[in-house]
């Protein structure tokens, strides 16, 4: 079994994001890259790929049923 490689983490400007989108979201797509969009410096958002997202969702599920456990 092969082990799938963690994206990378790319930080780019919103207008460097503007100008390279369609080749960003082909990396991000396929895995290869998680992007973080900066304005002024200031992270204002990231592309993740759509597979990431789910997992993520899974993750913020799960811990919201354990502390539902707790309280």
């Amino acid at each position: 079994m092969v082990a799938k490689k963690t994206p990378t983490l790319e930080t780019k400007t919103v207008s460097e994001a503007r100008r390279t989108f369609s080749e960003t979201l082909n990396r991000v797509y396929r895995g290869e890259a998680r992007v973080m969009i900066e304005k002024n410096g200031i992270p204002v958002g990231v592309l993740v790929s759509p597979t990431e997202l789910e997992e993520l969702d899974r993750l913020n599920a799960r811990r919201q049923e354990q502390w539902a456990a707790v309280d």
